[in-house]
């Protein structure tokens, strides 16, 4: 082979993985690359937080992109390679598409769980509806608590503080604002866009242990979304078909519907799940007079609205009851299936769904690799299975000899 081609390779670990193994000069993979690869061949590690967040990872390529610019324009005619493993596949990706670099450098995946994300769609806009009415809610039941303690559950207190939650209601229009344009700026991080022309080699083994857990994960917040989107469906199909007093929400503005509605959807659940409690005979010193005079209230509230405007027969009402019983844990579980993929996804959960899947969007092809069986994850094989090892030793080779007879190479 000839060796007059200078070649760059930069080794990039995942997550939680600093001063990983593999980045050793006596690794593996280190040593079977200078083994095939022309003597002056350079190889060095990259090293990043290794925190599972997006940030992280955006700052952490924002960093190699400066460096490989800054290496590319010093020897343009070199054969530059990254090499990432786990989310360092990912920092090595947004790294090139930041610097712009597709056509320059080349781009190693081992075993990288690649996002693709999209709107959540709950039919409706009731959620974020939903989360502001949960505000002003939980404001009010917190100041009747206290006001149940120290002042007695009526008082002029109580009316000053549904006042105040009226206006908090009214108010987190600019919070969920805020909250949606924090999401889109979180979701823009996830985001890489890979050209169909990229130098890109994806390498995958067969059992990877990272992939099965996610795509858990990804199972449990569908279901949850699904089953939200049902809830929603429910309530919001009565509250638009009710017979019994359509004349009158003709009259009534549409933002004043959906927050009733809104508060149906909320404290039906709650209902539910405090009279089961309340059941079991055991309520919980010193909340017990306060959930009961909570209840109280949600209740007398829940019954008028329900009554006005909402639902106009009882099987409608058990209908909605029994569906949004489920539907705060669902909110809950909802968040805590997308955590493996970093807390600034649990923060966009709500307005989006985060995927991971094998390969970016396009036409791509992955190099499956059944690895030998031992006492390491199938998740870390690709740079230590032979197997794995050998095909991306062929395929960086073949490059660097293309790019001494000045040949382009198909994807592959």
């Amino acid at each position: 082979m000839e060796q007059h081609a200078k070649v760059f390779v930069r080794l990039v670990h995942g997550t939680w993985a600093r001063g990983a193994a593999w980045l050793e000069p006596t690794s593996r993979i280190r040593s079977g690359l200078k083994s095939k690869l022309p003597e002056s061949a350079v190889i060095e590690s990259f090293c990043w937080t290794g925190r599972n967040t997006a940030q992280a990872r955006e700052i952490a390529a924002q960093e190699l992109a400066r460096s490989l610019q800054q290496q590319v324009q010093d020897d343009p005619t070199a054969v530059h390679f990254v090499i990432g493993h786990s989310h360092g596949g990912n920092v090595a990706l947004k790294a090139v598409e930041i610097a712009n670099l597709f056509s320059k450098v080349h781009v190693i995946c081992l075993s990288t769980p690649f996002f693709h994300v999209c709107r959540r769609n709950y039919g409706t806009e009731l959620p974020s509806y939903a989360m502001q009415a949960g505000a002003a809610i939980c404001f009010f039941a917190a100041c009747m608590y206290l006001s149940s303690r120290l002042l007695g559950f009526w008082s002029l207190w109580n009316l000053l503080t549904l006042g105040v939650s009226i206006l908090l209601l009214r108010s987190a229009d600019g919070l969920m604002s805020r909250w949606r344009e924090r999401a889109d700026e979180i979701i823009g991080r996830f985001v890489i866009a890979v050209p169909a022309t990229a130098n890109l080699m994806i390498v995958r083994t067969v059992g990877d242990e990272a992939v099965a857990a996610i795509a858990a994960f990804q199972f449990v917040g569908w279901l949850t979304t699904t089953m939200i989107r049902k809830y929603v469906g429910i309530a919001y199909s009565v509250f638009e078909k009710s017979p019994v007093v359509e004349q009158w929400l003709d009259r009534v503005p549409r933002r004043i519907r959906l927050a009733a509605l809104v508060f149906c959807i909320i404290t039906i659940p709650l209902i539910i799940v405090l009279l089961v409690v309340n059941s079991i005979g055991h309520p919980v010193h010193p909340f017990s007079r306060f959930w009961g005079h909570s209840l109280f209230a949600m209740l007398c509230i829940t019954i008028v609205l329900m009554g006005l405007s909402l639902v106009p027969t009882i099987a409608s009402g058990v209908s909605l009851g029994a569906v949004g019983a489920l539907a705060p844990f669902a909110l809950v579980i909802m968040g805590c299936a997308i955590l493996p993929m970093g807390m600034e996804a649990f923060i966009a959960t709500l307005y989006y769904e985060v995927s991971v899947e094998a390969m970016p969007a396009g036409a791509w092809v992955i190099n499956q690799i059944v690895p030998e069986k031992g006492d390491r994850l199938n998740h870390s094989a690709p740079y230590n299975d032979p197997n794995a090892l050998s095909a991306i030793q062929d395929w960086m080779v073949k490059r660097v000899e293309n790019s001494n007879t000045g040949q382009t190479c198909a994807i592959a």
